[in-house]
């Protein structure tokens, strides 16, 4: 029988507060009452009620732990942070799981959907601060992930070891009944066992050796009666699937009612009751309500059908509950484990919660049993890439694709993969075959153009934007992207066109408004640059670059105040930046204020120590503030990082000649020389000497 396979994303916020707080009032209306006025004790408790109640746990636990201290026998001080600490591990793991969410939410940019493409753009260069940073951040997503796994696989581990506890209870309270001959009983305790582990092999033995002393204790007469009564319910259950098969959801009804006219507690009737409630408007909440009762009396009556455990998990996860339906299905794999479809619905769940692991370990299950399952390979590529093994994740791409030739979405991921890992001619080729697959398909168009792109093909990245903006003709960031690449290959004019059509689509988009005003630099109308960054500034006041470039026009004017205005608010909102250093370096030089340049320099060297432009501007400073042996130093440095520099080495020669190191002076000019016999400065150097 075919079962829906539902894609539902969704996420369970464990709402303990409320939960927290009457199970504090309840504890506080428990002790004993008082002659006079509240105690400084009970001043505490309420105090730490009311902290727990605004959420500040810590605040909470740590005047609890005073009370504590002062007295370890205060119950109702413990249970109440007993309390607390539960809320405390909830509300921590909510923020974890925030954190995560925000950084994959940043990474998903790039490596998931290339959606905001027009950033991505400006991202692809490997050396990119801004791509450095994407790195980065998905580093200390992979570690918020491993961190949440170490503390979810701990509490699991506790559950597990409980629910193993209570199993083995009941076990034994069952053995108990069975020697005592009360075969009922010790029946419904292996059916309690058996729901919180279905696959218990000590609860199904208790069960099937209970059930047999029964049977053996019946007179002819019953054991006829009971024969007859199983014959008549076998075959009515047996019609009932066989119309569940066959879509006849009515009639599967009927089935299902009949067998419980004739034994309300065998689990079939309520089983084919829910089946036939939830398949035939699976839509609908009222049915899946009626559905879920049903289901959940067959699980109770025979904890051994994975049925009924996998209608469940349908069912919860169609009503946004992923966590019950996790469980649900859990229970359904370990009852049936050779069921590939049971793995992959498994695995696809615990992908929607971020249990990458767990969802590898599903899809793996899946692929042992059938290797060509739909869809399977594909959800196990995108899980690798969530665990940050980008390798694997395109290896099995690729198995996608040979199993699914005809999937266009396979193509677009493999696509995304290579080009995240540098090789955009396979990206290219991945590209385009998703193309081909859905031409309708504008983010399939997009991608391919940022692979274009990347590859500096840059006339057929125009085209593939081009397409897809007739696909696509209210995405701004369509013509933004073809502005950025109009300006990659110098057309500004190409350029403004696109840049003025995203910002008419997209008016309060900062990043469209800058990009905006860099095409306006480009064709020289520096006021209308200005007004541009101006006000991508005014809709995004957290916006870094505009005030970086601001700062440069107003230091080229020679408006060395504002200039340095923009360019101070620039490094409050990102400390650390080598560029923002560098252009207030920059200002200060040509302020004359050589202390305040040298300052800055040194920061910009600090955070990259390599970078030629920052360490020649350093020496220029020292140069010009007469501080000939420093810049002296940094030039040699230079030289020995590029040797190609060749206004390094001319200045090196013209700072030595200064210090009078005419011999020094002469052998860095013949050096240079020999370097470079064409230098263009050539003649000037000679006529030194």
């Amino acid at each position: 029988m075919d079962r829906k396979k539902l894609l539902i994303i969704a996420g369970t916020v464990v709402a303990l507060l409320l939960t927290g707080t009457l199970l504090w009032l309840l504890l506080k209306t428990s002790g004993e009452p008082v002659d006079s006025g509240p105690s400084k004790r009970d001043n505490i408790i309420a105090l730490a009620g009311d902290y727990m109640e605004q959420g500040e746990y810590q605040r909470a636990l740590d005047l609890l732990d005073g009370l504590l201290i002062d007295d370890a026998s205060d119950e109702e001080a413990r249970n109440l942070k007993d309390t607390i600490v539960d809320l405390k591990k909830n509300s921590d793991e909510q923020k974890r799981l925030e954190d995560l969410k925000n950084l994959e939410d940043q990474n998903d940019q790039l490596r998931d959907s290339l959606d905001q493409l027009g950033e991505s753009l400006q991202n692809q260069s490997p050396g990119s601060d801004t791509r450095a940073a994407e790195l980065m951040a998905r580093q200390e997503e992979l570690r918020l992930q491993r961190e949440m796994d170490a503390n979810r696989k701990e509490a699991e581990r506790k559950k597990e070891q409980e629910l193993q506890r209570k199993i083995e209870s009941l076990i034994q309270r069952g053995e108990d009944a069975l020697s005592n001959n009360d075969y009922d009983q010790a029946i419904d305790y292996a059916r309690q066992a058996l729901l919180l582990d279905p696959s218990s092999y000590k609860a199904s033995n208790l069960k099937i050796r209970a059930e047999k002393a029964r049977s053996d204790a019946e007179s002819a007469a019953e054991k006829k009666v009971r024969e007859e009564k199983e014959n008549s319910i076998k075959s009515l259950y047996d019609q009932g699937m066989t119309a569940l098969e066959q879509e006849n959801y009515g009639e599967a009804l009927r089935k299902g009612e009949d067998i419980i006219d004739l034994d309300s507690n065998d689990p079939r009737g309520h089983s084919l009751l829910g089946q036939a409630e939830f398949l035939s408007d699976s839509d609908s909440q009222s049915s899946r309500d009626d559905a879920r009762k049903h289901l959940e009396r067959a699980a109770s009556l025979d904890p051994s059908d994975w049925r009924n455990y996998a209608y469940l998990g349908e069912i919860a996860a169609a009503d946004g509950n992923t966590k019950k339906a996790i469980d649900y299905y859990k229970k359904a794999v370990s009852l049936n484990p050779r069921d590939a479809f049971l793995a992959y619905d498994l695995g696809k769940l615990q992908y929607r919660v971020r249990q990458y692991p767990d969802a590898l370990i599903s899809f793996k299950k899946c692929e042992a049993i059938e290797p060509g399952l739909r869809g399977n390979y594909f959800a196990m590529g995108l899980t690798y890439l969530k665990l940050g093994r980008d390798s694997d994740a395109l290896e099995t791409m690729k198995l996608s694709i040979k199993y699914r030739p005809d999937h266009a979405a396979s193509y677009w991921e493999a696509g995304k993969m290579a080009l995240n890992n540098g090789v955009s001619s396979m990206a290219i080729s991945y590209f385009e075959k998703a193309v081909d697959l859905g031409p309708d398909k504008g983010k399939y168009r997009r991608s391919l153009g940022a692979a274009y792109y990347v590859q500096g093909d840059y006339d057929l990245a125009i085209q593939s934007y081009e397409k897809a903006s007739t696909l696509e003709s209210e995405r701004g960031d369509i013509y933004h992207n073809m502005a950025l690449i109009n300006l990659a290959k110098d057309d500004s004019s190409a350029a403004l066109n696109n840049a003025v059509q995203a910002v008419k689509l997209e008016p309060d988009n900062a990043k469209f408004i800058y990009t905006m005003g860099e095409v306006n630099e480009n064709l020289g109308m520096t006021d209308a640059a200005v007004a541009s960054y101006k006000k991508a500034i005014d809709v995004d006041p957290s916006y870094v670059k505009p005030r970086i470039n601001l700062g440069v026009l107003y230091d080229q004017a020679g408006d060395f105040e504002k200039a340095l205005l923009f360019l101070k608010e620039a490094e409050k909102l990102e400390s650390g930046s080598a560029l923002i250093w560098n252009n207030l370096g920059n200002v200060y030089l040509h302020k004359e204020d050589y202390l305040n340049a040298v300052s800055y320099y040194k920061k910009a060297v600090s955070a990259k120590p390599t970078d030629d432009n920052i360490l020649f501007n350093l020496a220029r400073a020292y140069m010009d503030n007469k501080q000939n042996a420093e810049a002296e130093l940094i030039l040699k440095q230079l030289t020995k990082l590029n040797e190609k520099n060749w206004e390094a080495w001319d200045k090196l020669a013209h700072v030595q000649l200064s210090q009078g190191m005419r011999d020094e002076a002469k052998s860095t000019v013949d050096t240079l020389l020999k370097k470079n016999p064409s230098y263009s400065g050539r003649a000037a150097l000679e006529q030194l000497f």
